[in-house]
């Protein structure tokens, strides 16, 4: 016997590049002059700033854990359910946390999350779970999980994404891509909401919790100063807040709640094995 459960407060997983998407765009931007054109071989670095749980809600705080870094690399194409999908490992780069990793696969045509693979930790180390996400219509849908340490919600980015718009999708636990008998189904509704953002309100978003790398570092101040779009994304009591970016393969900028990041570095495939873009 199936289930199909609907969540109020729960959230499940999560996530998501191109060099080479076309112009910056200015005012009327919408999602689709956004959407990464992933390419096998290419690389991304986020750093990541988590706030203490017992102060997440406290507006204005500012106390926080050591910067993480996590490498994001489009590994290759596999086939989930007669869907290509681009297959994207995460991996922390703290010397002695590289194991274990994160597995992303994604809709080739519609960069929609379509499985995840992960390790939460116990007692005794760590134990995998193993997400897939469903899109109850034809459209994908944004996707908001509780990874709260690595940002990996997932927005939707085709074309007419614009404005207030409300989603819905359905996941399932387990190592297969199709329900098995017993398995428990759950069902969420998310809205996303796209918009422009003044670059001064970008700068005093990443001042606030990146300042140092707004003085040393030519490839954040470099994402202060071209056009901005906003995605805000709204679950079953979770928010979160994105930055995007012609030309970028991941949001220059989150916050989820509970971590904010920031985009790094991005490589294309030939640079990969040499040292990552800044440019």
């Amino acid at each position: 016997m199936r289930y199909s459960i609907r969540v109020g407060s729960s959230g499940v997983f999560v996530a998501l590049a191109a060099l080479f998407l076309g112009p910056d765009v200015g005012r009327g931007q919408t999602a689709d002059n956004l959407m990464p054109h992933w390419q096998v071989g290419q690389r991304w670095t986020i750093e990541t700033v988590s706030r203490p749980l017992h102060i997440r809600a406290a507006p204005g705080a500012t106390a926080a854990s050591s910067p993480l870094r996590w490498q994001f690399h489009v590994v290759g194409e596999e086939n989930l359910l007669a869907h290509d999908c681009f297959r994207v490992e995460v991996t922390c780069q703290l010397h002695g946390r590289e194991i274990p990793k994160t597995v992303l696969w994604l809709d080739a045509d519609s960069r929609a999350l379509r499985k995840i693979t992960t390790h939460l930790p116990t007692p005794g180390g760590f134990q995998p779970m193993t997400i897939h996400y469903d899109s109850t219509s034809d459209q994908p849908a944004p996707i908001v999980g509780p990874l709260s340490a690595l940002p990996i919600d997932t927005p939707v980015l085709y074309s007419g994404a614009k404005g207030l718009q409300t989603f819905s999708y359905t996941s399932h636990s387990g190592p297969t891509e199709q329900k098995e008998l017993g398995d428990v189904g759950f069902a969420h509704q998310i809205e996303q909401q796209v918009s422009e953002l003044p670059q001064d309100a970008v700068r005093e978003l990443f001042a606030a919790h990146f300042a140092k790398s707004l003085v040393d570092d030519p490839f954040a101040k470099s994402l202060t100063t071209r056009p901005v779009t906003e995605v805000k994304l709204k679950s079953q009591g979770r928010q979160i807040r994105q930055l995007w970016q012609p030309q970028r393969p991941w949001p220059i900028y989150c916050d989820n709640g509970y971590t904010v990041s920031r985009l790094v570095s991005v490589a294309a495939p030939a640079q990969a094995t040499d040292k990552e873009d800044r440019q």
